[in-house]
């Protein structure tokens, strides 16, 4: 690809590719991503059928997202990127209309016997079917994929009401604190670092935050505004406390730092207080099971954590915390009937 100045000052993209000359003019030199995203667009566009489905996966990859960026997350086009690079080299040469079923499969199967983890494979199989359905549309996919891997105990952990409660006030007048208090009302950290003054409307005697931006990593690992959230689901509105409300209007955001600094602070309070570790993201479990236990409707649960009706992990968290609240039912029972040996 060459880059040039012409002499009216515009600038021009060239690139040689399968016997044919494509170019690009602009009226600013482009940087070398930019200038690689235009030049691909252009090729796509003038690409006839055959000549999509005759080209290698790996180039249909890079097509793909070139082509789909500015529709994509920054973190998706970071994702969709990273994956080619951990395929093997015999599926991404071949051709898009050679890929079968069988192929398809085969390439399961060994990811299985590489050792990759379910939730892998099925991130890598998701970005095949999407490739495949953008240059073969007609093409239908029946892979039988590797069954999620159970949770454990640990990473289904659910903080109680006292752990949360003594964490938020401990970290009362620091610039944590109105992070984690939203992190209690259900939010992502991504959608935590995203909130500014902006977002708090005064509505019906309430307080009301609109959830509806993201802080997620670009695929040069910097963390950038998507624009949006996470999924269509996830927007939405929150009515909130007074206190947290302030608290944004006065300092302009609701967290001012490194979005990673947020876990580091939880950790290190969790350890001062002689509290369970849990990362932020658990929050969003225990106010599902909060709502759930205070008799909110399912429905109205998802809305007001921005889950789809359909989430596995709703349904996960739920029925991690209807076993808790068994088992303490039986050991209640069995330790009013036979002793105290049932309870620490």
């Amino acid at each position: 690809m060459n880059i040039y100045q012409l002499p009216s000052g515009n600038w021009r993209i060239r690139k040689y590719y399968k016997g044919k000359n494509y170019s690009v003019i602009v009226d600013k030199k482009p940087t070398q991503a930019e200038a690689e995203l235009l030049i691909s667009n252009a090729i796509g566009m003038s690409l006839s059928t055959s000549d999509k489905a005759s080209m290698p996966f790996d180039t249909a990859c890079k097509l793909y997202v070139d082509s789909n960026q500015s529709r994509l997350s920054p973190s998706t086009v970071r994702d969709y990127k990273l994956i080619p690079g951990r395929m093997p080299k015999w599926f991404l040469e071949k051709h898009i209309d050679d890929i079968t079923q069988n192929d398809i499969s085969q390439y399961v199967n060994e990811r299985l016997r590489d050792g990759r983890s379910p939730k892998t494979i099925r991130n890598e199989h998701g970005f095949i079917v999407t490739v495949l359905h953008e240059f073969r549309p007609d093409f239908t996919i029946t892979t039988k994929l590797p069954r999620p891997r159970k949770k454990t105990k640990e990473e289904l952990y659910i903080p109680t009401k006292e752990e949360v409660a003594r964490i938020i006030e401990y970290s009362k007048d620091t610039n944590y604190w109105c992070a984690l208090e939203l992190a209690k009302l259900g939010l992502r950290r991504g959608e935590i670092c995203a909130v500014d003054a902006s977002k708090i409307r005064f509505h019906s005697e309430a307080y009301i935050l609109s959830i509806d931006d993201d802080l997620v990593k670009n695929e040069a690992n910097q963390y950038v505004l998507h624009g949006d959230t996470k999924t269509l689901d996830s927007r939405r509105e929150l009515p909130i406390p007074k206190s947290v409300a302030e608290y944004i209007l006065d300092h302009g955001k609701a967290y001012e730092g490194h979005p990673d600094m947020i876990n580091r602070y939880l950790q290190t309070t969790q350890k001062k207080l002689g509290i369970p570790k849990f990362n932020l993201h658990k929050m969003r479990y225990y106010f599902a099971t909060q709502l759930d236990q205070a008799g909110v409707p399912r429905a109205d649960s998802h809305r007001l954590g921005g889950w789809s009706l359909s989430s596995d992990v709703y349904e996960r968290v739920y029925r991690q915390d209807e076993i808790d609240r068994d088992l303490e039912k039986k050991k209640k029972t069995l330790d009013s009937i036979f002793g105290s040996d049932f309870s620490e």
